[in-house]
């Protein structure tokens, strides 16, 4: 990664309150959780994925309208829109939730939106809730609408394969293998994947809805070997705020899903809290993610030539 002029967008999104107290309760997601009540596939689905900032971004339609282009990330702990989509689409509101980022949970104030279905190729999910607030800060005009967050796929397989450019969702599970790891749920609830760096034992939030590669918070900077001292390198935003990067260089190989990379470049910032992997070390797998049995597969694969 070439750190000059960087500039790095990060989406990372955790749903409490009235989201979480459903759930806590018992009630099923028919009385308005963030996991469809129901899911039909036509088979296993494969849609075409872009990457045009350096997120997975895929076409869905929401109450047969579309199609609108979302992202589908793995930072995110609900599937979340623009204000102004769910006006324009004149969903049912349920409530208030707040939503934010590591270093602020809590700190932004969404509506609760009914979603009947929300359709992605040949899949379709019904009945759930998504969260909607003011998101234009974090996009420019035309960027995608929303993001579809993990609890939507929660009993099915999902694939994003970013050298075959395209996400996959199917019934099954994962076979334990030397790709395969075994997550955990961090405090968030999102994926901790095991990682090392150089002998040492991480763990770090799986999140496709960062373009940075290998991310850590700025209480790091003293406790990692690093090439040289960080250096600022740009700034990031999260729903949350916005921050300054800082950017170095690891001394030591760092692996996970039975892959290394040697000596990687780094960035720093004080929005995170955990070690945070995204599309900078991502890109080269299709991940596929089971989280009925908790596994996560990083198969290399070979890019799609394009046919002329």
């Amino acid at each position: 990664m070439n750190f000059r002029n960087l500039f790095t967008i990060t989406l990372l999104l955790f749903v409490f309150d009235l989201a979480g107290k459903a759930q806590q309760t018992g009630l099923t997601t028919k009385h308005g959780g963030d996991e469809p009540a129901s899911v039909k596939l036509s088979g296993k689905v494969s849609v075409p994925m872009e990457l045009s900032v350096k997120k997975a971004i895929v076409d869905v339609k929401i109450n047969g309208k579309g199609p609108f282009k979302f992202i589908v990330d793995t930072g995110a702990g609900g599937t979340v829109m623009d204000q102004s989509l769910a006006a324009e689409l004149a969903l049912e509101q349920d409530g208030k939730a707040t939503a934010g980022d590591f270093a602020d949970p809590r700190g932004i104030t969404a509506n609760r939106n009914r979603i009947r279905t929300l359709e992605i190729g040949g899949a379709t999910f019904t009945d759930f809730i998504a969260l909607s607030w003011e998101r234009s800060p974090l996009y420019q005009a035309g960027g995608p609408r929303g993001v579809l967050g993990m609890p939507l796929f929660k009993k099915l397989l999902l694939t994003i394969d970013y050298p075959g450019s395209k996400i996959s969702i199917e019934s099954g599970k994962l076979k334990k293998g030397s790709d395969v790891v075994e997550y955990q749920h961090n405090e968030f609830n999102l994926f901790g994947i095991p990682i090392k760096i150089g002998s040492g034992d991480y763990v770090a939030t799986l999140d496709t809805g960062s373009p940075g590669g290998l991310s850590f918070p700025n209480s790091y900077m003293g406790k990692l070997p690093l090439v040289d001292k960080p250096k600022a390198v740009g700034r990031a935003t999260t729903i949350g705020g916005e921050t300054i990067l800082f950017g170095a260089k690891l001394e030591e190989t760092v692996s996970f899903g039975g892959h290394s990379f040697e000596t990687p470049n780094v960035v720093f910032f004080n929005r995170l809290r955990n070690l945070n992997i995204g599309y900078g070390l991502l890109n080269q797998f299709a991940i596929t993610i089971d989280q009925q049995n908790m596994l996560i597969r990083f198969a290399k694969t070979a890019p799609v030539q394009n046919k002329s």
